[in-house]
């Protein structure tokens, strides 16, 4: 293939407080550094897409999904982040019949085979992982010493409220951040703690990719609840701790009392994340949808998707 003929994408995260980060910041950044270090040219947008690129959006459903419509569908790419198919999940049986109608890059198997089942077109969903790159590591600088336990960061429900109150009758100290602080905001409370929990909020438990993201990266350990893994990202065979619901409490206290066992936990963690495999998964999906043959890499104006 001549490589002046190689597509050019551009992530295109939708953002209502930007510059601000926000929950799919990290996401897109980590796609844009993966798809260049597969050999292409991406560049990262927020709120704004050349609409006839090749778009790969996040955040379309929550922000932007009438937005979305004014670009060409065969150049553009969902990239679902949701868990698809639990009973108390947002945004439902109307996002899935959506994401139907569309070309979708998917996190995890599980959302795929939930799509294949309930209709047809799975030729037209891939599962890509998202692989955790050093640039969600450009900012703060981490204290002489941890300062508290565990950071939790996440919406609340009864079950995680239920952790919360265990871990404080252990004795350990807690950062709650109730789902307002991502990207750079989140990085502070992140390098003071010693470890990173995730409790899930949908009975799918599926395995959150993108909370392991920044600590991963920043060298956090993390525990987390029993998680259904997907085979392109298997984090089981990194150094977080997954343990069952009722075992979480005692598998932070594990490693918060071991610094040995955080040592050994990062140190896996980034073993495991050198060796994820995104490039595979990409090719194989542009290959499918026929990006990869001759395409037009002009450059257009930009439309800003919330004017």
């Amino acid at each position: 293939m001549n490589p002046y003929h190689r597509p050019v994408f551009q992530i295109v995260e939708l953002n209502p407080y930007a510059p601000r980060p926000y929950v799919f910041t990290e996401a897109a950044s980590c796609l844009r550094d993966s798809i260049r270090l597969a050999g292409y040219a991406c560049s990262l947008r927020n709120n704004e897409a050349d609409p006839r690129g090749i778009s790969i959006v996040l955040g379309a459903w929550q922000f932007g999904r009438t937005m979305v419509e004014a670009l060409d569908r065969n150049r553009t790419i969902i990239f679902n982040l949701e868990q698809l198919g639990a009973t108390d999940a947002f945004p439902g049986k109307p996002y899935e019949d959506w994401l139907r109608e569309r070309i979708v890059f998917d996190y995890h198997a599980g959302n795929i085979e939930r799509m294949a089942t309930t209709a047809g077109g799975r030729s037209r969903f891939f599962e890509v992982p998202i692989v955790p790159t050093p640039s969600l590591a450009t900012s703060g600088h981490a204290p002489s010493a941890p300062e508290v336990d565990v950071l939790f960061f996440a919406s609340e429900s009864p079950r995680r409220e239920e952790i919360v109150r265990r871990l404080q009758a252990a004795g350990l100290t807690i950062d709650w951040i109730r789902g307002g602080a991502f990207g750079t905001d989140l990085a502070p409370a992140m390098i003071r703690s010693r470890i990173v929990l995730n409790v899930h909020y949908y009975q799918t438990r599926l395995a959150p990719s993108t909370r392991m993201l920044q600590a991963a990266v920043r060298g956090v350990p993390i525990v987390s609840e029993t998680s259904v893994q997907t085979g392109r990202c298997d984090w089981s065979r990194s150094g977080v701790l997954f343990a069952d619901y009722d075992d979480v409490v005692e598998a932070c206290r594990t490693l918060i009392d071991s610094p040995e066992r955080r040592l050994q936990s990062v140190q896996r963690t980034l073993h495991f994340v050198a060796r994820l495999e995104f490039a595979l998964a990409f090719e194989e999906a542009i290959t499918a949808l026929g990006f990869t043959t001759a395409y037009d890499t002009g450059h257009f104006a930009s439309r800003n998707l919330f004017s």
